[in-house]
């Protein structure tokens, strides 16, 4: 007997089901050795692919992260690298050449930090090492570009 995948409600005895990593054979309900290492072998391939996909943004970010400090001299956790040309920008996927990007990466392990965002035609976000927006500065952010001191969370 053959059943194909998904399984039906009540698979019982011997047989074997097709599946999208192949045929897997049941005797008397139990997978034999062959099936057993292949579904084994397949969730180890997906909890890596997993993982894989998980870390692409942290290993992105902390490689650009260590690259830049290298390229630009970065000594202190409040050095600023201002990119203004494509030269500069090549390794910013969504760049584009009329904005300045202007790039921090800052450790709070010790201690917070104080942002005195200047009012202006300006907008920007921060990001945490997984490439997900914490909150937006300028135009966009809750000061609505009249400048703010983000470490009370008051526009001045």
């Amino acid at each position: 007997m053959t059943t194909s995948y998904p399984l039906p409600p009540q698979l019982s005895g011997s047989t074997t089901v097709q599946t999208p990593i192949g045929d897997i054979k049941f005797d008397n309900n139990y997978f034999d050795d062959v099936a057993s290492k292949r579904l084994y072998d397949e969730m180890d391939y997906q909890q890596a692919a997993q993982a894989y996909i998980w870390s692409t943004p942290l290993v992105s970010v902390t490689t650009w992260r260590d690259d830049q400090g290298k390229a630009y001299g970065v000594e202190n956790p409040t050095d600023f690298i201002v990119f203004e040309s494509l030269k500069e920008k090549r390794g910013i996927v969504t760049a584009n050449l009329t904005t300045p990007y202007i790039f921090n990466f800052s450790n709070l392990t010790n201690d917070p930090i104080q942002i005195d965002y200047p009012a202006g035609q300006t907008a920007g976000g921060m990001l945490d090492f997984w490439q997900r927006p914490l909150f937006d500065l300028g135009l966009t952010g809750p000061d609505h570009g009249r400048g703010c001191d983000l470490y009370r969370g008051r526009p001045e």
